[in-house]
């Protein structure tokens, strides 16, 4: 697709308010709304975040996940099944 006539036809959508999924299902273009956001965020595009409705208005939304604490397996060090099998034979139930 070329990009200079991607870019055309999201401007002349954008100055009639239309959203980015609307332009490209008019248009009939076979690219996801997340590409084209991606490539106005990269300036591939003459469109600026600004020219857009929402993008300005609505705030990323970040989610705070706590960070996984690497393992550590120091409590399984002479665990082995061979040893298991000498302290069940050591105990008689």
């Amino acid at each position: 697709m070329k990009l200079a006539y991607l870019d055309q036809t999201l401007k002349d959508g954008l100055k009639k308010n239309q959203s980015i999924a609307v332009i490209l299902k008019a248009h009939q273009l076979t690219i996801a709304p997340s590409t084209v956001y991606r490539d106005i965020d990269m300036s591939q595009l003459s469109i600026k975040n600004i020219d857009l409705k929402r993008k300005v208005i609505c705030r990323q939304h970040y989610t705070h996940k706590p960070k996984a604490k690497p393992m550590t397996y120091e409590y399984l060090k002479g665990r082995t099944f061979i040893e298991f099998q000498t302290r069940l034979i050591c105990y008689d139930f």
